[in-house]
């Protein structure tokens, strides 16, 4: 584990001069309280952590530091879903190993990859599967609009019908243009360093926070020790992905 809550709470006091007796006293607890705290035998609740980190100007470290020592991950429980993380990023990196990520899927290509994985349901419940994925990025563009950066293998486009792919290719090209879209294409015979979806979320609290998408849900790999192997994973990723205009390039000639 990195600096504890205690730690950084007591650096923060120092650098602002503030002692127990006057930090006991503008929160309202007893000077042994803040002791306590500052020796990491007791912590106080989420929200009066989050007043003292923004009274301390810490950035949000302290918030982070408490998340870790009280549930071992850095994502906090009511952030543990897509929609949560999406709402809280500046900066979203998907990897994907076989597909265009499912973000930036259209309606088209949702559709096949239901189809194809054989989603158990008729007709209208893959519509209705349709629907509901093909409107998280647009929601995401109108409210947080954070820059989205995807890795992909090539086969993602070149693995699925001519229509299917003129669509996609269209429907990614026209969010390029946005200008909060960046897609690198991995070439063919390159290693996706990962089995399954990983998401990368750069917070716009400061943070970060890593999920992958497994068989039973979504999984957490934001604990210390698992965070920044996949944040190395993304990088390992990003630098054997092709650049963002040669990317562009190759998936404009898979329809012309």
């Amino acid at each position: 584990m990195g600096r504890t809550f205690g730690r950084i709470l007591t650096e923060a006091m120092a650098t602002a001069g503030i002692s127990n007796k006057e930090l006991a006293s503008r929160f309202h607890v007893d000077r042994s309280t803040v002791s306590r705290w500052r020796h990491d035998r007791n912590l106080p609740d989420r929200a009066l952590v989050e007043q003292i980190d923004t009274a301390l100007d810490i950035g949000g470290h302290l918030v982070r530091a408490w998340q870790v020592q009280t549930t071992g991950s850095l994502i906090a429980d009511w952030r543990k879903s897509e929609p949560e993380l999406d709402r809280a990023a500046r900066v979203i990196e998907m990897l994907s190993p076989n597909y265009v990520p499912g973000l930036l899927q259209c309606p088209v290509y949702i559709e096949h990859v239901l189809r194809e994985c054989v989603y158990p349901g008729g007709d209208d419940d893959i519509r209705r599967e349709v629907g509901r994925k093909s409107r998280r990025y647009p929601t995401l563009r109108a409210t947080s609009d954070p820059l989205v950066v995807a890795v992909f293998p090539v086969v993602g486009l070149l693995g699925v019908p001519v229509p299917v792919r003129v669509a996609q290719v269209n429907h990614l090209v026209k969010a390029i243009d946005c200008g909060r879209l960046i897609v690198h294409l991995l070439p063919e015979n390159t290693m996706a360093t990962t089995v399954a979806p990983l998401t990368v979320y750069h917070l716009t609290d400061g943070g970060t926070a890593a999920i992958g998408d497994g068989v039973s849900g979504m999984l957490d790999y934001s604990t210390p020790g698992k965070l920044p192997f996949m944040v190395e994973r993304m990088k390992r990723a990003l630098g054997w992905a092709l650049p963002p205009d040669q990317s562009r390039t190759l998936m404009e000639g898979m329809i012309h």
